[in-house]
């Protein structure tokens, strides 16, 4: 492409890049060059392995030494001639002379230059003189240096008098592809010995390297960074290939050669060839929406999330845009196509909202198809809208159950927008202006079904989720990014534990700063009694530093994790977040760990569970059944709300764990359908007893919820308190002494709480010594009275079987939930004082 140089950046990372001889060498000290120093002390060479790294040739020496750390390091500090040091960089100079006049030839791996050791193999060595003794003897004079190697930044000398290349590249020319080329026009195209970390593209031909940089200079911009070895492997491909991107197929070919399992070598090929097909369609003022089909990079269109801004504000530099194909053919009418690529011209939506409204206008299509004419603009009216409106409502997904009206509010949506611009850009002036989506039309809101589940997940799917984080296999971490794959696992199993454990929204699990867990050893007691308290920011509400007390196993989870983030060696603007970004490292990383890349690992995870069991049992199997909902990041906050309130939290405490600003968000989690309540009532109303424990159930269903009212610790049929709503109880609800007292086992936590209520204000009435010594009966003996219920029902309760005794603690939970929704009676007392 001739207008290439234009773009190209000619003081691009002058410390690494060079123009003259199109290459550039990596430096392991710059962040954004993914090479490394070899961690064998005294080794010259690099690797891409970032932490505790050591090169390829340390690594086979290793091998071939089996694992000898301590030879490889004395091997390696005590060779002033290493043969490993071959790939690139010049070679030592040879021994001879060493203390007269050194001689300036390199060495070869005897010690000795190729002249020096010729003499020595021809003369010497027959004579039974060992190379240290001729080294060190006065026969070898020093020789001067040859000239350097006419290969391009080429740090070696040429071989000998007969050839102007270095050893390496004497050995590559002899090898050519072309006969006929000589040394001189081999040096043109031929790059220095690769390097690990070094990248030449003089080998690619005109005009591909040129277009080979800017793709490089366009990743470095876009927060990629380099990776020397995957560019290097790029660049060997391509110019295997043909000449230029612009090339017919060239892009499909080069994709063909890189195998699907290269993932991060085919990213960079194919956002090499989308920028230079982008820059091309720019430089030939090509109109890109011309055809029905747009490339969306080729448009400049970008995704929702590229267009609210994700950059760094230090350098503006953002991702690439992701390239997709914008297909208008689905919409059959062509006036009708051709009003949304106007639509889409002008505006210049994101890739996602405009294939929003390709589906939407695509049903619209559909719906004028109905008729006759619909080829006609002119003929439109209020009635294909009417059409299209009917044909929205009655969308389904592929299971045949009907979209969510929010779904179909989004069709809607995409339709109305782009039609109201159309008609103000004067687009639609020859159509009828009946042709337009008003105020008055909206989508039909599904009834609110009184049996509808539940968001939150049974128990058996979570505990499954939970038992599968230590399982989660190993990311794969990103180009130019610091993590690499072990530590980004780690990461998200911590951050999976808390977001499962905890009940806090995604966002807010994601932006857990450092010190966020407190472990609270009490000063007197057991090590189970230490506390563990999080504390977050609650984004959604604007209410930062809250607290929340959490469990030992997700407390010293999230504290091994802050040890081993503690030992990554991050950017500082970093070292705030306890999950720090997947893309750490480079320009455009985010500040934390995101909900959409945390989502991404909770996807990884579910897929490694074969089978998620439901709480339903299985009459058949003797097991439960297949659990077949969909498991969302938000399930789990659900999960959390409803385990507390079946556990039987009191909503104000429960408000308080999920801090909600208000009790009524709270007491959805109360909520029970009128068919759950029925089977609870059905399952505890036979278990029923009186004040002396013995079996007394209700007659039936509608008995026990009208001929009883809920008091705090069981249901009273004492007919004058159920007419005055449990406000008229004759004996100031003391239950346990009174025989219309019918509680059932889902009353047990709130009687073990009242008991020890009881026994707490008794000691203290006793140590005060301020009662009357009836009034301290009358406690003991309703604290009696209580236990000889209480231990009644759990008797019963034990000679259930299994299946039966979870039947009756679901149905308990149920009831529990119903009674919390309306507070039981007594209700609390507030006096009001007068202003």
């Amino acid at each position: 492409m001739e207008h290439i140089g234009r773009v190209l950046q000619p003081d691009w990372r002058p410390t690494e890049w060079s123009q003259e001889h199109w290459l550039f060498v990596g430096d392991p000290d710059n962040l954004y060059t993914r090479i490394f120093r070899c961690i064998t002390p005294a080794c010259p060479l690099l690797t891409d392995v970032r932490k505790n790294g050591r090169c390829t040739s340390c690594m086979k020496f290793l091998r071939d030494r089996g694992g000898d750390i301590g030879q490889l390091e004395h091997d390696t500090a005590g060779r002033t001639n290493d043969p490993r040091a071959r790939h690139g960089l010049p070679r030592s100079l040879c021994e001879a002379g060493r203390g007269r006049n050194q001689c300036e030839r390199e060495a070869w791996t005897t010690g000795l230059c190729n002249t020096h050791a010729i003499q020595w193999r021809k003369t010497y060595r027959d004579q039974g003189m060992t190379i240290r003794e001729f080294i060190e003897s006065d026969i070898p004079s020093p020789r001067p240096a040859l000239s350097q190697c006419i290969v391009s930044a080429c740090l070696r000398q040429r071989c000998g008098m007969k050839s102007e290349l270095c050893t390496a590249h004497r050995t590559v020319f002899r090898r050519r592809v072309n006969p006929a080329m000589n040394e001189c026009e081999f040096a043109v195209v031929t790059g220095p010995i690769g390097a690990r970390g070094n990248i030449s593209l003089l080998p690619m031909p005109e005009p591909l390297r040129s277009e080979f940089l800017f793709a490089m200079q366009a990743d470095d911009d876009a927060g990629y960074g380099i990776d020397p070895v995957l560019v290097a492997v790029a660049a060997q491909q391509l110019a295997q290939i043909g000449r230029s991107f612009l090339e017919p197929d060239f892009l499909d070919r080069a994709l063909g050669c890189v195998p699907m399992t290269q993932r991060r070598l085919r990213a960079f090929v194919r956002r090499a060839g989308t920028r230079i097909l982008m820059l091309n369609s720019v430089f030939n003022e090509v109109d890109p929406t011309a055809g029905d089909v747009w490339d969306s990079y080729a448009v400049g269109l970008r995704t929702t999330g590229q267009r609210r801004g994700r950059s760094n504000p230090g350098n503006d530099k953002k991702y690439v845009a992701k390239r997709h194909l914008i297909d208008f053919t689905p919409i059959r009418q062509i006036w009708l196509r051709e009003l949304v690529k106007h639509w889409g011209r002008d505006m210049r939506p994101a890739t996602d909202e405009i294939a929003e409204a390709i589906r939407a206008f695509t049903i619209m299509s559909q719906a004028l198809s109905l008729r006759s004419g619909s080829d006609d603009s002119t003929t439109a009216d209020v009635r294909d809208i009417q059409r299209t409106l009917a044909s929205i409502n009655m969308l389904k997904k592929a299971d045949g159950e009907r979209y969510s009206g929010v779904i179909r509010s989004k069709y809607l949506t995409s339709l109305r927008r782009p039609l109201q611009y159309l008609r103000g850009a004067g687009y639609m002036d020859s159509i009828p202006a009946g042709f337009a989506i008003t105020a008055d039309d909206k989508v039909e809101r599904p009834r609110p079904s009184e049996e509808k589940a539940g968001k939150a997940l049974p128990y058996r799917v979570v505990m499954s989720v939970v038992r599968a984080i230590p399982l989660l296999p190993d990311g794969v971490g990103q180009s130019g990014a610091l993590l690499n794959g072990p530590e980004l696992t780690m990461l998200y199993r911590a951050a999976l534990r808390a977001l499962i454990d905890t009940g806090r929204r995604s966002n807010e699990i994601c932006s857990l700063k450092v010190g966020c867990v407190t472990k609270t050893v009490p000063s007197l007691g057991d090590g189970n009694t230490v506390e563990y308290t999080l504390t977050y920011d609650n984004h959604k509400a604007g209410r930062d530093g809250r607290t929340l007390p959490i469990t030992r196993e997700t407390g010293e989870a999230l504290l091994e994790w802050q040890q081993i983030r503690q030992t990554l060696d991050l950017p500082a603007r970093f070292a705030t977040w306890l999950f720090p970004s997947p893309s750490a490292g480079r320009i455009d990383a985010d500040r934390h760990l995101t909900p959409p890349a945390l989502n991404r690992a909770l996807a990884r995870l579910i897929e490694t569970v074969p089978r998620f069991e439901s709480d339903v049992p299985d009459p058949e199997s003797g097991g439960y059944l297949d659990f077949k909902g969909k498991i969302e990041q938000y399930s789990f906050r659900h999960s959390y709300a409803q385990r507390h309130a079946d556990a039987g939290v009191d909503p104000d405490t429960l408000r308080e764990l999920m801090d909600h600003r208000s009790i009524a968000t709270t007491m959805g989690y109360y909520t029970v359908s009128a068919k759950r309540k029925r089977a609870a009532i059905e399952k505890l109303s036979p278990m029923s007893v009186d004040w002396h424990g013995t079996s007394a159930p209700m007659v039936s269903t509608s008995s026990y919820e009208v001929g009883s009212v809920a008091v705090p610790w069981g249901n009273c049929t004492e007919p004058s308190n159920v007419k005055a709503g449990g406000h008229a109880c004759p004996i100031r609800f003391r239950c346990s002494g009174c025989s219309m007292y019918r509680p059932d086992p889902s009353f047990l936590p709130g009687m073990q709480e009242h008991v020890t209520q009881l026994r707490a204000t008794l000691a203290m009435v006793e140590m005060a010594g301020s009662a009357a010594p009836w009034v301290l009966q009358s406690m003991r003996e309703e604290i009696v009275g209580y236990d000889e219920i209480m231990q009644a029902m759990r008797a019963r309760i034990e000679a259930l079987t299994a299946e039966e005794r979870n039947a009756v603690e679901d149905a308990s939970a149920a009831l529990r939930k119903v009674r919390a929704q309306r507070p039981m009676i007594p209700l609390t007392v507030i006096r009001r004082t007068d202003a």
